[in-house]
């Protein structure tokens, strides 16, 4: 979804790319940690 906003830019690819990185990556420390808890919050919130 963020890659559509960074082709229309076309100015920062690069800004786009660690952010891309960065959402996955928090995505997958908060399902770590809220996986015993809520496995299913981390989902819908994308």
């Amino acid at each position: 979804m963020e890659l559509m906003p960074a082709g229309l830019t076309g100015s920062r690819p690069d800004e786009n790319k660690p952010k891309f990185i960065q959402k996955p990556a928090f995505k997958k420390e908060v399902q770590s940690s809220e996986r015993t808890d809520e496995p299913r919050k981390p989902e819908p919130d994308t």
